[in-house]
C-alpha cells in the first residue's frame, strides 16, 4: 500500500490525516483517485468524507466561471491515446480475437501527427480473417501493413469531455502504398479500429495530469465546504479545442466559489495579519526560485536563462514592495498579486526554455504551465478570489514540473547557493573583507576621545569588523579594510568620503577583473549608485549604537543591496556588517545587470525619460539604476513613460550625481553630512551590556559577536534618497536625509 492508500484509507476511517482538518481528508481524497479519473467517485469520495455539519458557514458570493488556456504537446497526446486505446503491453492492442485463431486483429505502435485541422493517428496492423470449418481456418485472409485515421478533435461544452470524429480512414501495404479500403480491410476499419477512437472520451486530467489535484490546494479557505470542492472539481471541463502545429491548443473552464477570503481573518490582530502575509510571500518566492533555477538548469539556451533571472529578479522586487505596505485585511492577497502579476512573465520564460528540450520533457512543462495558467485565473478575480499560496499547493505545482529534483521545493534559506550564482551569470560566491589580526588597533580621534568599552577588542574574525572612529595610526593598504573599522563623523568628512571613493574603485576594479563582460562605464556607475542610496555612509551612530545604513525599502549598506532581492546569490549579514562585501556586491549587481539581454524587452527600447538629451553611456547608466532599484517592472515603467514621480525624481537625481563622478566629484561632506543632523559620539556598547546592541564586539571569553546590522525596524533607519528623491536643486543638494 502506498502512501496515498494510506492516507485514503486514514480519512476514511476518521482519522486525522496530516493536517487534522476536513480539507486535508477531502484532498487526501481526491489525490488517491486520480488514477480512476472519475469525476462521480472524486464527488462521493469529498462528500463523505467531509461529513455534515463540517463547512466553516462561510457566506459564498456568485459562482466565477474561470477560462484558461492549455496546450498539449503530441508527445503527450499520444501518451494519453495509449493509455486508453492500446493498452495491451508494449503500445499495442487486441482490436478483435475470436481465440479460434481463424480471426483476430492486432494494431501497435502509433505514430501521431498534424495534418491541418486533424490528428492523424497511423498504426502497424496485422490479422486474419477466415471461415472457421471445424478445426480448419477456411479462405483465410492474412494481412499485415497499416491504418492511418485523420481525427478531428471536438470539445464536447455539456459534458466537459474532449472527443474525436473519424473524418479520414485509410490502409497501406507492408511496403507504404496506399490500398483500398475494402473487404475485409473495411470491414475491420469500420467495426474493429475507427470505434476504438470515435468513443474515446477524455477529461482535463487526462491531458492536463494534476489538475484537478492541484486547484482545491490553493483555494484552502472555501474548500473547506466539501460542496464547493466538489463543485470545483466536477466542473472542470473542455470549452474548446484547436489542432496546431505540434499538439493541440485547448480551453478549459471550471467554477470558483468567489467568497470574500478577508472574512476567515476577522478578528486577527495587525501583527498575525503581518505574519501571514509574509509566510506566504516567503513561499511564494521559494516557488518562484525552485522554478527558475530547476529550469534554468534543465535548458542550455543562454537567452532563456536570461529571461528567468528577469522574472525571479521582477518577482522578489514586487515581494519587497509588497512587505513594505502595511498588511491589508486579507493577508494572502500580497503573495496572490504577486503571482497574478508575475506568472505571465514565469510562464513566458518557462516556455522559451521548454522549446528546446525532448518531447517527454516537454510534457512536465505543459502540465505545470496548464496548472500555473489555471491558478492565476483564479488569483485574476480580485479581492473575491479564494487563491492562497498555501505549502501543500505551491510543492504540488513546483512538482509537476520538476518531480525528481531532491531539494525542497519551498526551502527559503539565506545561505549562499553557489549553482543558483552560475546558472543565473555570476563567478564565485564573494568572500568577507579581510582584516587581519595584526593590523593596528583603531583609536578614536581626540575629538571623540571615549573609554572602549569592555570586552570589545581585535577579533582575527575576517567575517567581524569592529566599527570605530578614524584611525590615526598608519591605514591599512586596502581602503575596503581600512573602512571597516570607520564611523565617520562631521569631523573627519573629507578623509573618510576620500577613502571610500578609493574603496568603491577597488571593488570595480576587483568585480570587472573577474567580470569580462562589464561595461567601462561601471567606474562612474558603482560610486553613484553608493552615493544615490547612502552617500557614502556605511556606519552610523544612532542614539547609543553603531548601525549599519539601511533604507526603508529594505536596502543595507552604502550600496544599498537588498538581502531578500538577492537572496541566495549574497550572505545577508556581510551584506550588512562588511563594507567591502557590500561593495563588491552592489558592483557585481550592477555589473551583471549591465547585460544588454537583460535589459532587453523584445522590441526596440524606447529613450529613457530620466535619460532625455543625454549620450547613450547616460541612457545606459540610467537603465541600470532602474533595474537595479526596482527590477524590470520599473525599467519598463520609465521607458513606457508610466514612471512615478519619485522613480523620476530618483532618476533625474541618479544622473546628476552620474555626471558629477564622472567630472572627478565626490559627495560633500556638506550633503552627506549636515550640521544639525550630526550625532553627538557616544562610546560603543558591548552586546554584553545591552541586548539590543548591535556592534559587533567579542564576549568575555573572546568569541565574536553578531556582526553589525541595522536597528531592527525600517522605521529607525536611515531613510533612503529613493524614496523621496527631491528634484535636482531643492533640499540639501539632492542628499539623503542625516543619520
Amino acid at each position: 500500500m502506498d502512501a496515498l492508500d494510506m492516507q485514503a484509507r486514514e480519512a476514511a476511517h476518521g482519522a486525522p490525516g496530516p493536517r487534522g482538518s476536513s480539507r486535508a481528508r477531502i484532498v487526501a481524497a481526491l489525490r488517491a483517485n486520480v488514477r480512476a479519473r472519475s469525476v462521480a467517485a472524486v464527488v462521493a469520495l469529498a462528500l463523505a468524507l467531509a461529513g455534515p455539519g463540517r463547512g466553516l458557514g462561510i457566506a459564498h458570493a456568485a459562482t466565477e466561471r474561470i477560462p484558461f488556456d492549455a496546450h498539449v504537446e503530441l508527445a503527450r497526446l499520444r501518451r494519453v491515446l495509449v493509455e486508453h486505446v492500446f493498452r495491451d503491453g508494449a503500445d499495442t492492442a487486441r482490436a478483435w480475437d475470436d481465440e479460434t485463431g481463424c480471426n483476430h486483429l492486432t494494431l501497435s505502435d502509433p505514430e501521431v501527427r498534424v495534418s491541418g485541422e486533424t490528428v492523424v493517428v497511423r498504426m502497424r496492423g496485422e490479422g486474419r480473417k477466415s471461415w472457421q470449418v471445424g478445426s480448419w481456418c477456411s479462405f483465410p485472409f492474412d494481412w499485415t501493413g497499416a491504418f492511418a485515421l485523420g481525427l478531428e478533435p471536438v470539445a464536447e461544452r455539456e459534458s466537459g469531455r474532449l472527443g474525436f470524429e473519424v473524418r479520414s480512414a485509410t490502409a497501406e501495404d507492408p511496403s507504404g502504398r496506399a490500398q483500398p479500403v475494402e473487404g475485409a480491410l473495411r470491414e475491420w476499419l469500420r467495426d474493429r479500429v475507427e470505434p476504438r477512437f470515435a468513443d474515446l472520451r477524455l477529461s482535463p486530467g487526462d491531458l492536463v495530469p494534476g489538475l484537478d489535484r492541484i486547484l482545491p490546494e490553493f483555494a484552502p479557505g472555501p474548500l473547506d465546504d466539501a460542496e464547493v470542492a466538489r463543485h470545483m472539481v466536477e466542473s472542470i471541463g473542455f470549452d474548446r479545442v484547436a489542432v496546431a502545429a505540434d499538439g493541440l491548443d485547448l480551453g478549459i473552464r471550471f467554477d470558483v466559489d468567489a467568497a470574500a477570503p478577508a472574512a476567515r481573518f476577522e478578528g486577527m490582530d495587525g501583527a498575525a495579519r503581518a505574519a501571514v502575509s509574509v509566510d506566504s510571500l516567503a513561499r511564494l518566492d521559494a516557488f518562484t526560485t525552485f522554478v527558475a533555477e530547476s529550469t534554468a538548469d534543465e535548458t542550455s539556451s543562454r537567452t532563456a536563462r536570461e529571461a528567468l533571472f528577469a522574472v525571479l529578479l521582477e518577482e522578489r522586487h514586487a515581494m519587497a514592495a509588497e512587505l513594505a505596505a502595511p498588511a491589508p485585511a486579507d493577508p494572502t492577497a500580497p503573495a496572490r498579486d504577486v503571482f497574478a502579476g508575475t506568472w505571465p512573465a514565469l510562464s513566458g520564460a518557462v516556455r522559451r526554455a521548454a522549446a528546446d528540450l525532448p518531447p517527454e520533457a516537454r510534457g512536465r512543462y505543459d502540465s505545470f504551465l496548464a496548472a500555473g495558467d489555471a491558478l492565476r485565473a483564479i488569483a485574476g478575480i480580485g479581492a473575491n478570489s479564494p487563491f492562497e499560496a498555501t505549502p501543500d499547493g505551491l510543492a504540488a505545482l513546483a512538482r509537476l514540473l520538476a518531480p525528481d529534483v531532491e531539494r525542497d521545493p519551498l526551502a527559503a534559506g539565506t545561505e549562499v547557493d553557489p549553482r543558483l550564482r552560475t546558472l543565473f551569470g555570476f563567478g564565485a560566491p564573494l568572500a568577507p573583507t579581510a582584516v587581519r589580526a595584526s593590523d593596528p588597533r583603531p583609536q578614536p580621534t581626540p575629538a571623540e576621545a571615549a573609554p572602549s568599552p569592555a570586552g570589545v577588542g581585535a577579533t582575527g574574525d575576517p567575517g567581524v569588523t569592529e566599527p570605530t572612529s578614524e584611525p590615526t595610526a598608519a591605514p591599512t593598504p586596502d581602503p575596503l579594510a581600512r573602512l571597516a573599522r570607520w564611523v565617520p563623523t562631521a569631523a573627519d568628512a573629507d578623509a573618510y568620503l576620500a577613502t571610500a571613493r578609493d574603496g568603491l574603485a577597488v571593488a570595480v576594479t576587483e568585480v570587472a577583473a573577474s567580470s569580462p563582460g562589464s561595461p567601462p562605464s561601471l567606474a562612474t556607475i558603482v560610486p553613484a549608485l553608493a552615493w544615490q542610496r547612502s552617500c557614502w555612509r556605511f556606519w552610523l551612530v544612532r542614539g547609543e549604537q553603531v548601525v549599519s545604513f539601511a533604507s526603508p525599502a529594505g536596502g543595507v549598506g552604502w550600496l544599498g543591496v537588498d538581502p531578500r532581492v538577492w537572496r541566495g546569490f549574497f550572505d545577508p549579514s556581510l551584506l550588512r556588517g562588511d563594507p567591502g562585501y557590500n561593495a563588491r556586491a552592489g558592483a557585481e549587481i550592477a555589473a551583471r545587470l549591465a547585460s544588454p539581454g537583460l535589459r532587453s524587452t523584445g522590441e526596440e527600447a524606447a529613450p529613457s525619460p530620466s535619460a532625455e538629451g543625454a549620450d547613450g553611456a547616460l541612457r545606459e547608466a540610467a537603465e541600470i539604476e532602474a533595474l537595479y532599484d526596482g527590477g524590470p517592472a520599473e525599467l519598463r515603467r520609465l521607458r513606457e513613460g508610466r514612471a512615478s514621480p519619485a522613480e523620476l525624481a530618483g532618476s533625474r537625481a541618479f544622473r546628476d550625481r552620474l555626471v558629477r563622478i564622472r567630472a572627478g566629484q565626490v559627495p560633500t561632506a556638506a550633503e552627506c553630512f549636515p550640521a544639525e543632523a550630526t550625532p553627538t559620539p557616544v562610546p560603543m556598547p558591548s552586546a554584553a551590556a545591552s541586548p539590543e546592541a548591535v556592534v559587533p564586539a567579542a564576549d568575555a571569553s573572546g568569541d565574536a559577536a553578531p556582526s553589525p546590522t541595522d536597528v531592527g525596524t525600517r522605521d529607525a533607519a536611515v531613510r533612503d534618497s529613493r524614496d523621496e528623491a527631491p528634484p535636482p536643486g531643492d533640499g540639501p543638494a539632492g542628499g539623503v536625509d542625516g543619520p
